[in-house]
């Protein structure tokens, strides 16, 4: 468990570097509840950027399990990995790598 949030953290931090230089302005904390100067929460571009690193997972490295994916990016099983992708996806995991 600790080593999932440690690789869940490790892919935050990760995505919010990455998140920090292609927004352009930099996001910066703003005084109404966290936003950022995009108008979204920080939650959200974790969330976004989190999804960017699945779909290039899947995309880049089709040798790689689905389940392995899972693994990488904290998610306890497959099968809530595939829930989470599919309901900000609109599509499986399966059905994204086979492009449909």
């Amino acid at each position: 468990m600790l080593s999932n949030l440690y690789h869940l953290h490790f892919w935050a931090v990760i995505c919010l570097f990455h998140c920090s230089i292609v927004i352009d302005p930099p996001p910066s904390p703003s005084r109404n509840g966290g936003e950022l100067q995009t108008g979204q929460t920080a939650g959200h571009w974790i969330q976004h950027c989190l999804l960017i690193q699945l779909k290039q997972a899947l995309t880049y490295e089709p040798e790689t399990s689905i389940q392995a994916i899972a693994d990488r990016f904290g998610f306890s099983e497959q099968a809530s990995f595939a829930r989470y992708f599919k309901k900000h996806t609109g599509v499986t995991p399966t059905e994204y790598r086979e492009g449909k």
